[in-house]
């Protein structure tokens, strides 16, 4: 999904309707990001920080920006990564309500059941970080590809101002031993 993101986002596209519906797996369990009909290109001109302002996506996983009727730009989808990331750990999204007011208002504060010890530090610290109210402390797309590469890599995953040492390779698994053919008969 991360992948799907920093390309639409190298295109200067704001998808802004990333949740775990968008999220299809393949039959070889390679997720891909889908249904682009309310997404957005940014006009070229507006480099890196352009923003759009109109108010599109799924309550549930709309920034808090969106919310506030503030222009917003890449970091919402970082946001809506984060919900998405949040929800299948939890198996509820982080942020609910009766109402879309109220949803609002919850998704304004910021405030969330934080995940449970049985998943990595690194991982609570990914989501908690895409899920900061105010975008400009959101990682980038690329800097969340780079810890995942860096994380199955081997290699010291930095993000923030933490330190995160990856766990030791698996050993690769041999490769299946050949079908015996069944003996001939005689």
């Amino acid at each position: 999904i991360t992948l799907a993101l920093r390309h639409v986002h190298a295109r200067r596209i704001v998808h802004r309707d990333v949740k775990a519906a968008n999220v299809f797996l393949t039959k070889k369990g390679v997720a891909k990001l889908g249904d682009f009909g309310v997404s957005r290109q940014l006009d070229v001109t507006g480099g890196a920080t352009q923003l759009a302002s109109t108010r599109i996506g799924t309550p549930y996983y709309l920034a808090p920006e969106i919310f506030e009727g503030k222009p917003y730009g890449r970091s919402a989808d970082v946001w809506s990564l984060g919900v998405v990331l949040y929800e299948l750990c939890a198996l509820q999204p982080p942020f609910t309500a009766n109402n879309l007011v109220a949803l609002a208002k919850t998704i304004k504060a910021g405030a969330f059941e934080p995940l449970g010890d049985h998943y990595s530090s690194l991982l609570k610290e990914v989501v908690s970080m895409c899920l900061r109210v105010d975008g400009r402390a959101r990682p980038t797309v690329q800097k969340l590809v780079q810890v995942c590469e860096d994380r199955r890599s081997g290699a010291t995953v930095t993000l923030g101002e933490k330190a995160y040492e990856s766990p030791p390779a698996s050993p690769a698994k041999p490769p299946p031993k050949p079908a015996t053919p069944p003996p001939k008969p005689v």
